[in-house]
């Protein structure tokens, strides 16, 4: 977990939202709306969690303009799902799911490049030509098609298909 905070205007800057509410409250971690607790951001980008909204224990949370708050401070944005994939990425920028390598269960056309940094999950495909920069990682069941370049850094979550020469 992060152990600085980070304040809402500065995450509203990372993902070119808007603040309403307190723009220096301070964050620390993100949780789920239903169980987030003080110094969390939540986000609801599904109307089924709409009525969380109201009782929800987050310090803030990151709302589509249409989402009526007035009761915690919001970060408004038209795409709330990759705004917090973005926050994510900012409050846990070391997260990694795999250790360095390929599962046995993955496919490798001998033509790819993985990097030795990088991580290939389990039933991940590589097609021909395909390349894996340092530090990426496919979690599992993820196809990457002939002739791609995954960059630097990566996360690619299970079933994601990148398609040939793409």
């Amino acid at each position: 977990m992060n152990k600085q905070p980070v304040t809402l205007a500065e995450l509203a800057k990372l993902v070119g939202g808007t603040v309403e509410g307190e723009p220096s409250t301070p964050i620390v971690a993100a949780a789920p709306i239903e169980t987030a607790a003080d110094g969390d951001i939540s986000f609801v980008a599904n109307k089924k969690y709409e009525r969380y909204v109201d009782s929800t224990g987050a310090s803030a949370l990151v709302l589509s303009p249409d989402i009526p708050c007035t009761r915690v401070p919001v970060i408004r944005h038209p795409n709330p799902y990759l705004a917090f994939a973005r926050i994510l990425a900012r409050l846990y920028p070391e997260s990694r799911f795999l250790e360095a390598g390929v599962h046995t269960t993955a496919v490798v056309a001998e033509s790819a490049s993985v990097d030795r940094t990088a991580a290939v999950g389990p039933l991940c495909h590589l097609a021909d030509n395909c390349r894996l920069g340092p530090g990426t990682q496919l979690v599992s069941d993820v196809y990457i098609g002939r002739d791609v370049t995954i960059g630097e850094n990566c996360l690619l979550y299970p079933g994601v298909r990148i398609m040939d020469g793409t």
